[in-house]
């Protein structure tokens, strides 16, 4: 990989925010997971797997033909995560890495909406994944009913250019110490510029 210029003066500046925001908000201990976010880590980091096997893969430019005019190894690439996604990561990226970050949603989405940062919304500088968990559910899912469980929505995706990506929200009911999948995407999208 070979950020250029442009690509690796962003990723230090998202860097330089983050290393301040987490002196100001902890991210703890990513060792010390209740018992549901190492569940949630698990889960997390088999749909990383997949998903770096894609964009790895020469089908992604076969769906993105885009990215023949912006590769994705001369930008910088970020993990946007919870803290089950950033333990899963630890096995999956190089922390070291001078061309890559991993940050928790709390972090990207202050970055995203402080206006003296560059959220790069046209993908020139960066592209990005995310995986994240919570428990909003949308009133037009046919949830089925059952006692006592918990549904949890893992969501996950990509950017890879302006325009050009996928996501998916997998529903997931947690029971008896472990979740079993309801709905795999239960809602998702795909965006693809035309490529004319």
């Amino acid at each position: 990989m070979n950020l250029n210029s442009e690509s690796l003066s962003w990723l230090n500046e998202l860097q330089s925010f983050v290393d301040d925001f987490r002196q100001r908000h902890p991210v703890g201990d990513l060792d010390d997971l209740s018992d549901i976010e190492d569940e949630q880590r698990r889960i997390s980091g088999g749909a990383l797997i997949e998903l770096f096997e894609f964009v790895q893969s020469p089908d992604v430019y076969d769906l993105f033909p885009k990215l023949e005019d912006q590769p994705l190894d001369q930008r910088a690439f970020v993990l946007a995560c919870d803290r089950p996604g950033a333990a899963a990561s630890r096995d999956v990226l190089d922390w070291e890495s001078d061309q890559a970050i991993v940050v928790l949603e709390r972090e990207w989405r202050a970055w995203v909406e402080a206006p003296q940062c560059d959220s790069d919304d046209a993908f020139d500088h960066h592209w990005e994944v995310w995986t994240t968990w919570h428990q909003q559910t949308e009133e037009s899912w046919d949830l089925p009913s059952r006692d006592g469980d918990d549904f949890w929505v893992h969501e996950e995706g990509f950017a890879v250019a302006d325009r050009a990506g996928r996501g998916s929200k997998h529903l997931w009911r947690w029971d008896d110490g472990s979740f079993s999948l309801e709905e795999q995407s239960i809602d998702e999208w795909v965006s693809r510029p035309d490529t004319d």
